[in-house]
């Protein structure tokens, strides 16, 4: 809401549709159990990712370790000039 010209893809997308809607490389490169995967926030115009959890240390944690999967992931099939990073700052509902 706060960005409306990026192009931002909720949970309800997965890493096949991402990298393919979102212009960022050949989705028919991610291993077939890892297309299906769904980061909470992807915004395919700043290269950011958020994995949004409760605030504590502990889902914090597990948050940072789904995001670096995810990353990995997409980071390997992405064009090089698109590689895309975690979020670190995040406000909003």
């Amino acid at each position: 809401m706060q960005h409306p010209s990026n192009a931002v893809f909720l949970n309800t997308v997965n890493l096949y549709r991402i990298v393919g809607e979102g212009k960022l490389g050949n989705p028919k490169r991610l291993p077939e159990l890892v297309r299906r995967l769904r980061p909470d926030i992807t915004d395919t115009r700043l290269l950011v990712l958020f994995e949004l959890k409760p605030d504590n240390e502990e889902s914090r944690e597990k948050g940072r370790e789904e995001a670096g999967r995810y990353l990995a992931a997409l980071n390997e099939v992405v064009e090089p000039d698109k590689k895309l990073v975690g979020g670190t700052d995040f406000e909003g509902r």
